[in-house]
């Protein structure tokens, strides 16, 4: 197969999405298929990858043209939605197979946003639902979203995202984690949080929890590139002397510092699935989730503690902190779990056969 993989690339923007796009092109590529992996708003003259990259903008002019050119079987797009209507326009105008793999939650709504409303004030709530700005973004989005009805097959990451939107063709593929650590070491025991500090990943709970939590034998470890309306909130001067930023790490970084974590805490308030969460798995770590369960993976597999408000992840946390066995016990469910139902092989086997399908229907 030829396949032409539509998102940005993490060596421009990291996230979930791009890590599991660069991983799936590696994967793929491996076994065989021509891969082109299209980089939109891409910024390099040259990327460190095993598999063709190629930049562009989005939008329906540059879409066409990169499939003139490299005339691809299908398209795996996961990207956003912005100009999403075009660009699925240019695939029927080249007569090119499409399908579209959620990424978020955010995906699956016609008035899509990314604006927390939870931690606004009323009037700030008013003042940005009323404003020029968001209500151009929200009417966007719903034009794009038209784009859906024109797409070959949707590729879901959890049971709960299907059905939801409108699709010809439609599958579970769960993501995927590269196995690659680099060890870590750190003086004392501690939990760990990774992530893009951000809004809707709530962050600042996380470093409230640290803040309640303080003891002398324990640190909370945040991991992740910090944006910018939170940078003056996580300086070192800001910080409980138990809580340290690490900033952005490679995945083979991560996956070393989650190895030796007591468990991991993750505070979004919705997701798609989050990488970290496999990863923490894999590890063999428990998770505790503030709010978000995905498919209720932690609650049915006893993979640690699904809180469900702050002064119940207080209490979880203490838990894991002074429960040693409790901790292994949580860890090796949690670790024959992630092999058993996120394994990188299997999942690229689906993945071929279900591109394998949409060109052939």
């Amino acid at each position: 197969m030829k396949i032409l993989i539509v998102n940005q690339h993490p060596q421009d923007v990291v996230g979930g999405s791009e890590i599991q796009c660069s991983l799936i092109a590696s994967s793929l590529s491996e076994s065989g298929h021509d891969v082109i992996y299209l980089a939109l708003n891409g910024s390099r003259s040259r990327y460190d990858a095993s598999y063709t990259v190629v930049t562009a903008q989005p939008g329906f002019q540059s879409v066409k043209q990169a499939l003139l050119v490299h005339r691809p079987d299908v398209v795996y797009w996961r990207f956003n939605r912005r100009k999403f209507l075009e660009s699925m326009l240019a695939c029927k105008q080249t007569g090119t197979k499409v399908v579209y793999a959620i990424s978020s939650f955010t995906d699956l709504l016609k008035w899509s946003h990314r604006i927390n409303f939870q931690e606004l004030s009323w009037k700030e709530r008013i003042r940005i639902a009323c404003s020029i700005q968001f209500l151009r973004h929200l009417l966007a989005m719903r034009v794009n979203y038209v784009g859906f009805y024109l797409t070959d097959g949707i590729i879901a990451q959890l049971q709960s995202q299907t059905g939801r939107l409108p699709a010809k063709k439609e599958i579970v593929i769960q993501n995927s984690i590269a196995g690659e650590r680099e060890d870590f070491s750190w003086p004392k025991p501690y939990v760990a949080w990774v992530g893009s500090v951000k809004g809707v990943k709530n962050p600042e709970t996380y470093l409230e929890l640290a803040q309640q939590v303080q003891r002398d034998d324990v640190d909370f470890l945040l991991v992740g590139d910090i944006k910018n309306r939170y940078k003056e909130r996580f300086q070192p001067e800001n910080l409980p002397p138990n809580f340290y930023c690490l900033g952005l790490k490679s995945n083979a970084e991560v996956n070393g510092i989650l190895r030796h974590a007591l468990f991991v805490v993750q505070t979004s308030y919705v997701e798609g699935f989050p990488n970290v969460l496999i990863q923490a798995w894999m590890q063999g770590k428990p998770t505790i989730g503030l709010f978000y369960d995905p498919d209720d993976m932690i609650a049915t597999q006893q993979l640690g503690y699904v809180s469900g408000n702050f002064a119940q992840c207080v209490k979880d946390t203490q838990t894991l902190i002074d429960n040693e066995t409790l901790r292994q016990e949580i860890g090796q469910r949690a670790y024959a779990f992630a092999a058993s139902h996120f394994n990188r092989e299997q999942n690229m086997r689906k993945l071929e056969s279900f591109l394998q399908e949409i060109i052939d229907s």
